[in-house]
């Protein structure tokens, strides 16, 4: 595990590190055999620990908080140690205790911590705000329909408790080289094929996806009024309002959304996912060129024959669908290309003809 740390040294100053061997490095700065600048200013104290997917990322993170200020670093110092007072007081609420509990990251008002219980480990999962919040609801929903997710401890509406991969002895996290793995590809269809059976009706009272939500026409007539004198837009604006009838009849499911494969859990002979702050109704042919991005025509192929739905023009659709939503949240210009124009049109004249 990588971790950036700081310590403080005994004439108050603080050193920022990182390694991959935290209590070994401790260890020897405190015994003179670390760097340099600690070996004349002991004693030492750990003051700071921060979990690193990476050696790339605990760098990158190690250069971030060395160009802070001291009186930044010490912010830093006291925003850990209040968190890591609130996870133990939400440990418990949850009535768990722990031996030994460490911070790994905060994000988006989202906070993990590695909690150990004697030979135990699992990771605390804390909302600070309401973002995100419905991963709670999603994880007891798949539950409730059968649909693998990762143990959960415990949990209440601001927090989640969660077996710690790390130290599993069913699961790790997938790499990169699994995507092309036909069996574990077709593991995951089976798990993406239960989930799109999940039709909208049975979801009503959970979350639309964003990228869905972002096929609004009120979305559409906004982007009119900031492009409406580009002779590119001129071209592709009246054939997107006859897309929007269209797109109002698509078949919606539950969609994971956010697909990479560090996301993905591998055990013998099953995959899933996992981490489902995303997931949400959406178009499944869009889900499905997402968990498919890093696999080869074999895994590919796999994949496809355990999952075993089929969606008219899925193709023809992700090629439209997925520049469109980028357009609509982020304003790129890949719907205003020629190429996408031609595939915009010759959708409709398929989607036409179906309906004479």
């Amino acid at each position: 595990m990588n971790y950036v740390y700081i310590l403080e040294c005994g004439d108050g100053s603080l050193y920022t590190g990182w390694t991959n061997q935290l209590e070994k490095r401790v260890k020897d700065h405190s015994s003179g055999k670390g760097a340099k600048y600690t070996r004349s200013r002991l004693p030492l104290d750990l003051v700071y620990q921060e979990l690193c997917d990476s050696p790339t990322a605990a760098r990158k993170r190690e250069a971030q908080i060395k160009k802070l200020s001291r009186k930044q670093k010490l912010a830093l110092l006291e925003r850990q140690k209040s968190l890591l007072a609130l996870a133990r007081k939400k440990l418990e609420s949850l009535g768990q205790s722990c031996t030994r509990i460490s911070f790994i990251r905060e994000k988006d008002d989202i906070v993990l911590f590695r909690i150990e219980k004697n030979k135990e480990h699992y990771v605390l999962k804390l909302f600070l705000s309401d973002y995100g919040k419905e991963e709670i609801d999603f994880y007891a929903f798949l539950q409730e329909k059968g649909i693998k997710t990762i143990r959960l401890l415990a949990h209440d509406h601001e927090a989640l408790l969660m077996e710690d991969l790390l130290f599993s002895q069913d699961y790790s996290l997938a790499i990169k080289e699994q995507m092309s793995d036909p069996e574990v590809m077709a593991s995951l269809g089976t798990w993406y094929r239960k989930l799109h059976l999940i039709k909208e009706e049975e979801i009503k009272h959970l979350p639309y996806a964003k990228e869905w939500k972002s096929l609004h026409f009120e979305k559409l007539e906004e982007k009119d009024r900031i492009f409406k004198e580009d002779k590119r837009w001129k071209k592709v604006y009246p054939l997107l309002k006859e897309l929007f009838m269209h797109i109002e009849k698509l078949p919606l499911c539950l969609c994971y959304n956010d697909f990479y494969y560090v996301n993905m859990v591998v055990g013998e002979h099953e995959a899933f996912m996992l981490d489902y702050g995303h997931m949400g109704l959406n178009y499944p042919g869009m889900d499905l060129v997402n968990a498919l991005w890093f696999s080869n025509e074999e895994a590919r192929k796999a994949f496809r024959e355990s999952y075993g739905l089929h969606w008219d023009l899925e193709e023809a659709w992700v090629k439209v669908l997925l520049p469109l939503q980028d357009f609509l949240l982020h304003e790129t210009e890949e719907l205003l290309s020629t190429g996408y124009l031609r595939g915009l049109r010759s959708l409709l004249k398929e989607l036409n003809s179906k309906t004479k």
